[in-house]
């Protein structure tokens, strides 16, 4: 599972047509998260987003962007899916950035 998305800037200095995305890293953290103020969630989970500018072919491909989210669990918990990282790729669809994305 994993989405592709054209991505306007990179770090690289330039945008990408169809790169392709992928959860790295999806777990679990029972507490707030750090920096957290008023009103902190139970629990959260933090997603490690890497970009590519197409699908890796072996483990020698570099990324070129990533992403670090922290997001409510109930948010997570909320969305559509078979199991924990469906979820993830569900709740990713609804933010902004990513909901023009297409599953892939």
């Amino acid at each position: 599972m994993a989405m592709q998305l054209d991505l306007q800037a990179t770090p690289l200095g330039v945008g990408f047509s169809k790169s392709y995305i992928r959860i790295w890293n999806a777990s679990y953290r029972k507490g707030p998260p750090p920096g957290a103020h008023a009103n902190p969630p139970d629990a959260h989970v933090q997603l490690h987003l890497f970009a590519y500018v197409f699908k890796p072919v072996d483990e020698q491909q570099q990324p070129i962007d990533q992403k670090f989210l922290m997001v409510d669990w109930k948010d997570i918990a909320s969305q559509p899916g078979d199991n924990f990282l469906a979820q993830c790729y569900a709740w990713l669809h609804t933010q902004e950035e990513f909901k023009d994305a297409e599953v892939v």
